[in-house]
């Protein structure tokens, strides 16, 4: 089994910890991004704090950028090696799409 550093939270209220655990296989419509940089901000202390009730352990940091390193079997817009940046809590990912719409 191959695997990864994560920065994650494994108990609320407390500190973020350096972990090693499983490199995630991507389900058919996602990418598995090989993460360069990733930003840490008030929105990872709310959720170091519980507000958005995220089962635990949770990995931090939802603005990666980063090299995609796998792809899965219905990605069609991405190819291994693109760069790419995120955000990947639901709520503001859902909110950029409307956005994006609607312009």
């Amino acid at each position: 089994m191959s695997t990864m550093k994560a920065i994650q939270i494994q108990a609320y209220n407390e500190e973020y910890h350096v972990s090693e655990v499983a490199i995630p296989k991507p389900k058919p419509h996602q990418v598995l991004v090989r993460i360069k940089a990733a930003g840490f901000c008030h929105t990872d202390l709310m959720a170091l704090n519980n507000e958005f009730n995220n089962p635990i352990p949770f990995i931090g940091s939802h603005e990666p950028a980063g090299i995609i390193a796998e792809i899965g079997s219905g990605v069609r817009d991405f190819q291994r090696g693109d760069r790419v940046g995120c955000i990947n809590f639901d709520s503001v990912c859902g909110r950029q799409r409307r956005q994006a719409s609607e312009t």
